[in-house]
């Protein structure tokens, strides 16, 4: 075995890692690794970056299937990338002879170890410093009043009061207990890196994504319960048969019949409504239709309807602090890690990005630098890291 490029070190360390390299190319990079002390300590971390229980049994879940039953009907293995006129990796156009079969099939194994079920394969890499601006939550969740004044919600105390709206977060949830007489309208601003969770006046549970904005009475009066959402939530409302339940986007009014649902609204151009269980209308400009348990509806820009069946598992992975790519290109990678990270992403287009795309998967509890590190270990991306910027090349 002669000298290895970097890509080569990669992958024959998760060759070695996951146990699947022959003998003979065994006994050679142990060699290396023993003669080479600066082969050897890459080896100590490449292993450090995963469980020790992992590392000494050379990942053995991986071969369980109910691993993979969150991500149904995803087939396995995922993770793949898809580059046009390109090849996923250098070392796949080497000279190896036999061993380029070998070396294809742990190029998609390193994408299993290294990005996919982030939950399953947490590296052990400290953390950034709580000063590090990459780090998530730079900003703290808020309600604004309608006067404009604004109130921290990152508040810690079980109870607490302020502009004599009290505060309850008993129950895990934050519930708002507004005075009758503050009428009106607040914004709840959920900042990039956080992930919060309300409890209404009216018992309905509201767990809010990253970077997402609800406007809502402060306290529920007349014949309607109204909020608008402008990002991602899961709602769980609570039933009321003498008061209806709304939720507003952009795109679209949806009417919630006591039910369990995700809107999503970070795409300007269409709203998607995944129904959990229960029923709701969704109404567009255009069309209205009743949505089944089961079913997610995407808006269109011409503001029809698109039903398919939902994949919980891809859908509410971010309630869990994951997020999962498919077939991701790198303006979906940028919106992602400016979400949930708090950062600004400048990519520096190239003519390589028109086709990338991308599968696999983002632990919210990890350092921006996993995944990126990640990213690159198995694409050709670069990255640096600068004050709340990343830039990726």
């Amino acid at each position: 075995m002669g000298k290895l490029t970097e890509e080569e070190i990669e992958i024959y360390f998760t060759l070695k890692l996951s146990n699947a390299l022959p003998d003979r190319e065994l006994n050679s990079l142990n060699e290396m690794i023993e003669d080479d002390p600066a082969l050897k300590a890459r080896w100590e971390e490449f292993c450090a970056r995963y469980a020790h229980e992992d590392v000494d049994s050379h990942f053995a879940r991986l071969h369980d299937d109910r691993l993979w039953e969150p991500l149904a009907p995803i087939e396995r293995p995922a993770p793949v990338i898809e580059r046009k006129r390109q090849r996923p990796l250098s070392i796949l156009a080497s000279p190896k002879g036999g061993i380029a079969a070998l070396l294809a099939a742990a190029a998609v194994l390193a994408i299993i170890l290294l990005v996919y079920k982030g939950n399953y394969f947490a590296p052990a890499k400290p953390k950034l410093a709580v000063n590090d601006p990459a780090q998530p939550g730079g900003k703290n969740t808020r309600l604004v009043l309608p006067d404009g004044r604004s109130i921290n919600l990152d508040d810690e105390r079980t109870h607490f009061s302020q502009y004599g709206i009290q505060f309850d977060r008993s129950m895990g949830a934050l519930l708002v207990k507004a005075p009758a007489e503050m009428n009106g309208t607040g914004q709840l601003i959920v900042p990039p890196g956080k992930i919060f969770n309300l409890k209404l006046n009216d018992g309905s549970d509201v767990q809010i994504n990253a970077n997402t904005t609800i406007s809502l009475p402060l306290a529920f009066s007349g014949s309607k319960r109204e909020i608008w959402v402008n990002g991602e939530a899961y709602i769980n409302a609570a039933q009321d048969p003498g008061r209806m339940f709304m939720v507003h986007t952009r795109n679209g009014d949806i009417q919630v019949l006591g039910t369990a649902f995700n809107v999503n609204t970070y795409d300007n151009k269409h709203t998607r409504v995944a129904l959990v269980s229960g029923a709701v209308n969704i109404q567009t400009a255009k069309q209205k239709m009743l949505l089944r348990a089961g079913t997610t509806a995407t808006t269109t820009s011409n503001d029809e309807i698109e039903v398919h069946n939902t994949n919980q598992g891809t859908e509410l992975s971010w309630k869990e602090g994951r997020y999962f790519f498919q077939n991701a290109d790198i303006n979906e990678i940028k919106a992602v890690l400016e979400r949930w990270y708090g950062v600004s992403v400048v990519v520096n287009n190239s003519p390589s990005l028109v086709d990338f795309r991308f599968t696999g998967g983002i632990n919210k509890d990890d350092d921006i630098k996993i995944f990126l590190d990640n990213l690159s270990a198995v694409t050709q991306l670069t990255y640096q890291v600068h004050p709340g910027q990343v830039i990726l090349n």
